[in-house]
C-alpha cells in the first residue's frame, strides 16, 4: 500500500509538474494585454523574419525613396533616417517579438508591439513628425499619444506597449477612450486568457 502511495505521490508531482511546463509556454507579456478578450481576426508577426527574409533594409527601392526624399530632409533627420533603415533596433520596438494584429467591432483594426526603449520610441516620433507623418506627441493619462498625418490611424504608446489602431476620422472622438480603456485592460479581460490565444502561442511564427 505504502509503494501504491509513492507512485501516486510521483505521479501526482509529474501531472504538477507538467503543468507548470504548459502555462509556462503560454506565458504573456504586458504589451498582449492590449488585445480585448472578443478581438477576431489575432495574427501573430514576426517583423524580424520579414526583414531578414524580404532585405527590406538592403532593398535598392528603400534606397532609392530615400534618395528621392533626402532633398526634403535635414542633415540631421537624414541621418537618423539611415541609421533606423540599418538597424530598426534603433526605432525602440522589439521586432524580435512578435506584433499581433486583430479587428475590434468588426471595422476597425489594431496591431500592437512591444516597446524595449521608450526614449528611443519619442525619438522616433519626433523624427516623424519632422518628415510630417504624423503629429506631435502628447502626455495624456501617462502615455505618449500621436496620429498619423492624414488621421487614418491613432497611436498610443507607454514604456513597454505600442498600440496602433486605423480608423476613420468619424470615430476620432471615441477613439482614444477605446485606447485608454485597451491599454488598462486587466489580464482577466484579455485575448491572453483565451484558448485561441493558447493556440496562437503554439503555432510557430513565420
Amino acid at each position: 500500500m505504502r509503494t501504491m502511495k509513492r507512485y501516486f505521490g510521483y505521479l501526482s508531482a509529474i501531472v504538477l509538474l507538467a503543468v507548470a511546463v504548459a502555462c509556462s509556454n503560454n506565458r504573456y507579456e504586458d504589451y498582449m494585454t492590449v488585445i480585448p478578450k472578443d478581438a477576431q481576426g489575432v495574427a501573430a508577426v514576426r517583423f524580424d523574419n520579414v526583414v531578414n527574409k524580404t532585405g527590406v533594409a538592403r532593398s535598392p527601392l528603400i534606397r532609392l525613396a530615400l534618395s528621392k526624399m533626402s532633398s526634403a530632409m535635414s542633415a540631421d533627420v537624414e541621418t537618423k533616417v539611415k541609421a533606423l533603415i540599418d538597424d530598426p533596433s534603433l526605432s525602440g520596438i522589439d521586432f524580435s517579438s512578435p506584433a499581433y494584429a486583430f479587428v475590434i467591432n468588426r471595422q476597425t483594426i489594431g496591431v500592437t508591439m512591444k516597446v524595449e526603449d521608450a526614449s528611443l520610441l519619442d525619438e522616433l516620433v519626433s523624427t516623424m513628425v519632422k518628415l510630417d507623418f504624423c503629429t506631435k506627441a502628447k502626455k495624456s493619462n501617462d502615455y505618449q499619444w500621436t496620429s498619423l498625418a492624414d488621421g487614418s490611424a491613432r497611436m498610443v504608446y507607454s514604456d513597454n506597449t505600442l498600440l496602433l489602431v486605423f480608423s476613420n476620422t468619424e470615430q476620432a472622438k471615441s477613439l482614444d477612450q477605446m485606447m485608454l480603456d485597451m491599454m488598462r485592460l486587466d489580464a482577466d479581460d484579455s485575448f491572453v486568457t483565451t484558448p485561441q490565444f493558447a493556440k496562437l502561442s503554439e503555432q510557430k511564427l513565420r
